[in-house]
């Protein structure tokens, strides 16, 4: 190791790509010679016009020195190759191999395009012969599994990324120059929403691990019989559950990262819809304000339809502050301050009916998940005629209907039918609605 690690620190400077431009170069290069955009051997004025396109690309101000970047990667990175008095570029295999790492590693769609449960199915399947004897068990632990694990830990790594990348961004929601505050949760909300299928996808498919595993340890009594082949069974089987155990975890772990972020998006959007109901209000108040207020000599005139009013104030703790004059000592009391009895009287009422709402609301949700935990279908044209009928209120049906959509139970589906419901005896248009059980 010793040799090795002496070897790389004398060629770093040929091993790693000499700045920013060249590796975009040669990933560009890569990129054009795999969708065919150059054969395999490409002329010198194709690496020229790459470049030219890289420097575009960065905005240089001053031209890249093309006959130096072309020195610096030649030999470990390119080959220059005569045929018939023509010189030809060749990327090398190193080259190559690199371009495909950076590119895997960064690019968001390999996240779309991997498909674990094939790798799952094709390189990690089991058949009666792989346990014929300890040679063939082997062979599928070597060129199997030790292959389609790569891929399966690539996968979690690149996920784990982006998901702490996402949870990064998340942060920004809460800084004050951020300007569409709504999109932008939105924007967060698919992010994750995608992760999450990913992260369930690939926990569904470690289930196979149940049926390797189990055929694995089905076999344990026929390799018993020979010593040496029972230690390299024992350490084959170590060996697969100790990466499905770290696949699991990371797994675990994804999901919990992905759930945080989720539940703290859920809360913005919460408050961030009483912010906006409360921001339209102010706007709708200050308009009237500037259209109805009137201002002459004697002062400032607000409208008859907005009295002024005394805002109630409590105090737990008056304070007393004596003053010392010579000898005397006297204490100066607080002024005592105005209360409008009329306006307290009504904050107390108003902010009853709100608990009172509240508490009802909550009675009405708890009985209608009652008959879903029961299997019941839920016609809501029905229960919200009959919440009306018996609390003679618009707010609590309307709150109950808000209340259920929020938290449909994952075996039950909400379907909407662009129709009416029929409520002749209420002023209130509803669409007809049902939550009914998903049938297994």
């Amino acid at each position: 190791m010793k040799d090795d690690l002496i070897a790389v620190s004398r060629n770093y400077n040929e091993l790693m790509p000499p700045g920013r431009e060249a590796l975009l170069l040669l990933i560009l290069l890569y990129n054009r010679v795999e969708t065919g955009e150059l054969e395999e051997e490409f002329l010198n004025r194709d690496l020229e016009e790459a470049i030219e396109d890289i420097a575009d690309l960065l905005q240089l101000d001053k031209a890249i020195q093309k006959e130096t970047l072309s020195k610096k990667l030649s030999g470990f990175f390119y080959q220059t190759i005569s045929r018939n008095n023509t010189y030809y570029i060749r990327l090398t295999v190193y080259a190559k191999d690199l371009c495909k790492l950076v590119v895997d590693r960064i690019s968001p769609e390999v996240i779309k395009d991997l498909q674990l449960a094939h790798v799952f199915r094709r390189t990690l399947h089991l058949s009666g012969d792989d346990f014929e004897n300890i040679a063939t068990f082997n062979h599928w632990y070597s060129n199997h599994f030790t292959v389609g694990r790569k891929p399966i830990i690539a996968f979690t790594e690149i996920l784990l990324n982006s998901v702490e990348g996402s949870i990064s961004e998340l942060k920004s929601l809460l800084k004050p120059e951020v300007s569409d505050l709504r999109e932008l949760i939105k924007n967060f909300e698919k992010i994750f929403n995608d992760l999450s299928i990913q992260a369930s996808g690939l926990a569904a498919t470690l289930k196979a691990k149940d049926e390797i595993l189990s055929q694995i340890k089905s076999c344990k009594s026929k390799f018993s019989k020979n010593e040496s082949d029972f230690t390299q069974f024992l350490k084959i089987q170590e060996d697969v559950v100790y990466f499905f155990e770290t696949i699991s975890s990371q797994i675990n772990s994804i999901n919990e990262k992905i759930q945080l972020a989720s539940k703290k998006l859920s809360n913005l959007l919460e408050t961030l819809k009483h912010k906006q109901v409360y921001k339209v209000r102010i706007e709708r108040f200050m308009h009237e304000l500037l259209v109805a207020s009137q201002f002459s000599r004697d002062g400032f005139f607000l409208p008859s339809k907005f009295p002024r009013r005394l805002l109630p104030e409590f105090r737990n703790k008056f304070i007393s502050i004596p003053m010392n004059d010579y000898k005397a000592r006297k204490h100066v009391l607080p002024d005592s301050f105005e209360i409008d009895d009329e306006h307290l009287t009504a904050e107390k009422e108003r902010n009853y009916q709100m608990l009172l709402i509240q508490e009802r609301t909550a009675k009405w949700i708890n009985l209608i998940k009652t008959e879903m935990s029961n299997g019941s279908e839920i016609i809501m044209e029905d229960w919200i005629s009959q919440i009306i009928h018996d609390e003679n209120s618009l707010e609590i049906p309307i709150a109950v209907c808000y209340g259920l959509l929020q938290s449909i139970p994952d075996d039950y589906k909400l379907t909407i039918e662009n129709k009416l419901a029929e409520l002749r005896d209420y002023n209130l248009k509803l669409w007809k609605m049902r939550i009914s059980p998903i049938l297994s």
